[in-house]
């Protein structure tokens, strides 16, 4: 299955072009969402989780390869987070 039939799955290209303007256009959503990504990694991260692991597999227009690499894109981004907090947490102790 191409990427095509997955925008036009997804509700075609104009709801993503909308969604690429909104964030190309304004750095404030880009930081809002950059926000929420930092701050809801583990929920993020446990719910693509169960979606790669038995959603995907038995949807046919969701690539399961795609959704794989997003599990460990965020599994590296969630460790990042947690040595993040770590070290700000021990340099606050000091």
């Amino acid at each position: 299955m191409a990427v095509k039939d997955v925008f036009r799955a997804l509700g075609g290209g104009g709801s993503l072009a909308l969604v690429v303007d909104a964030v190309i256009g304004s750095g404030k959503l880009a930081l809002v969402l950059a926000e929420f990504l930092f701050g809801n990694i583990d929920m993020l991260l446990a719910m693509f989780a169960a979606v790669s692991g038995h959603i995907a597999p038995r949807v046919d227009w969701l690539p399961a390869g795609l959704v794989n690499n997003l599990v460990l894109a965020l599994a590296g981004l969630y460790v990042l987070v947690i040595v993040g907090r770590l070290v700000k947490r021990w340099n606050d102790e000091r």
